[in-house]
């Protein structure tokens, strides 16, 4: 343990991205700080085994996009056991692999979400934005709610 100005050097890492939240809950506090470590050492060990290791930030944002994923298909089966098929039409395919209909927007762009934005601004409530576009006709579209999204696209 090296202390350098009243810091912790090996903890310097671990506040780089951590966010502290101010709460009462001193549980969520504990169970983010152990996830956080948990996320440098497995960077760390990450950058002492590869050849070309990207940044933190992108190790950190692959996580979550790898976890959300798998959490998102997960839900997708479990809400919609009844779908089979494929549900804009695309000749079959698994309902809840959303990865397969849906691709991300570049940088922090956002789309209005084609399903949920019409309901809602249908009842005088606020539209619903999103990062990603269904592959097939580039309408802003989220995860959820692929199972009632209707693609329709001009047919030559």
């Amino acid at each position: 343990m090296t202390i350098w100005g009243g810091i912790d050097v090996s903890d310097q890492m671990l506040y780089q991205y951590l966010e502290e939240r101010r709460s009462t809950k001193q549980w969520k506090k504990v169970a983010l700080n152990i996830m956080s470590r948990m996320v440098l050492n497995a960077y760390i060990l990450y950058k002492q085994n590869s050849d070309n290791p990207g940044t933190r930030l992108d190790f950190i944002l692959n996580i979550i996009e790898e976890l959300s994923r798998e959490w998102i298909r997960n839900k997708n089966v479990q809400n919609s056991p009844t779908i089979t098929g494929d549900p804009i039409g695309n000749g079959g395919g698994d309902a809840g692999a959303s990865g397969d209909f849906l691709e991300k927007l570049p940088l922090k762009r956002e789309k209005n979400c084609s399903v949920c934005s019409a309901t809602s601004t249908k009842s005088g409530g606020k539209r619903k934005k999103t990062t990603f576009v269904c592959k097939r006709c580039k309408k802003g579209l989220h995860p959820l709610c692929l199972p009632h999204h209707i693609c329709v696209t001009a047919q030559l």
